[in-house]
């Protein structure tokens, strides 16, 4: 079922309308006609000769020794997300994963944007500034922003998908 978002926020959450905003030099939140940028978002991506449904499921089973992985091809991303903070049989101990999951995030957004229409979208997005903007804490893979409207966090996601366009655009000329 590609082109879809499975569990994820609903996109007419409140939370959402409080916290994303797309301008014509950024886009702050992953909704609307941006919800394609979600890991959550429902497209084929395969690593290591093992196809996922989305790239969440793809990024967690990447913690697990190869028989592990397999299973994640079968999850909903949400689960995918989950069993990644809590099963055992890692293939790395906390401080090696820390050293590698930026890495690993590039190479499953590489894989991600293979698809053509995605691909074709996220050019389309020019040079704004990607912000993955959520409610739920996340200051390492997104800004989060508070019940204040404090925003705060690194914004990696963010920064791999530019990094992944900036390549893209660059094998077109």
């Amino acid at each position: 079922m590609s082109g879809s978002l499975k569990i994820i926020a609903d996109e007419h959450d409140p939370r959402w309308i409080e916290v994303a905003r797309h301008t014509d030099t950024e886009i702050f939140g992953f909704f609307g006609e941006y919800l394609f940028l979600s890991n959550f978002w429902s497209v084929e991506v395969t690593v290591d000769d093992v196809t996922y449904p989305t790239a969440e499921n793809a990024y967690q089973a990447a913690k697990f020794i190869e028989e592990k992985r397999k299973s994640f091809a079968s999850l909903a991303p949400g689960v995918a997300k989950l069993q990644g903070q809590f099963l055992d049989d890692r293939l790395y101990q906390k401080d090696g994963w820390d050293k590698v999951k930026v890495m690993v995030m590039k190479q499953v957004l590489t894989e991600k944007f293979k698809n053509p229409v995605l691909k074709s979208k996220l050019i389309e997005t020019g040079d704004k500034e990607i912000i993955e903007a959520n409610w739920w804490g996340d200051t390492f893979w997104g800004v989060y922003v508070d019940e204040q409207g404090n925003e705060m966090g690194e914004n990696l996601l963010g920064k791999c998908i530019m990094e992944v366009r900036a390549e893209l655009k660059k094998n077109l000329l």
